[in-house]
């Protein structure tokens, strides 16, 4: 989300999107404003953003929420 313009493809992997304080506290440069890094993303007209996550998987609800996130914003 930080490279809009150096990648046409990504992929995502048991992503910890937003995963509780201290992700945003240790990486404030990539969690912060997140609704304005998405929209010029998908501005960037992407090929793909591929999200991949095991249904077992601890961080299965923030990946839930953050797909459900670009889709009420209609990102494809």
């Amino acid at each position: 989300m930080n490279n809009p313009d150096s990648f046409n493809y990504s992929g995502m992997f048991s992503a910890a999107i937003g995963v509780g304080d201290i992700s945003q506290a240790a990486y404030p440069q990539i969690y912060n404003d997140m609704d304005a890094k998405l929209a010029k993303y998908f501005a960037a007209k992407p090929a793909l953003l591929w999200i991949a996550i095991g249904s077992t998987d601890f961080l299965y609800n923030a990946n839930t929420e953050f797909r459900a996130k670009l889709d009420a914003a209609s990102y494809p």
